[in-house]
């Protein structure tokens, strides 16, 4: 579980600013709602963490 946790750590230190800045410009500036995708987004990373099979980069 440890190095889950850790290799899902490092995909949020890495991927978190862009991933908000993608929402936040979704969201046509709406904090309150793009800190909600932000979170729906890394729930669904944490989620299907085993079914990635990593064919493609892991920032797609």
């Amino acid at each position: 579980m440890i190095h889950i946790e850790r290799d899902f750590k490092e995909i949020y230190n890495k991927h978190s600013d862009k991933v908000y800045r993608l929402c936040i410009g979704y969201a046509a500036g709406d904090e309150d709602l793009a800190k909600d995708w932000h979170q729906e987004t890394f729930i669904k990373v944490w989620n299907h963490r085993k079914s990635f099979k990593g064919d493609s980069s892991i920032s797609t």
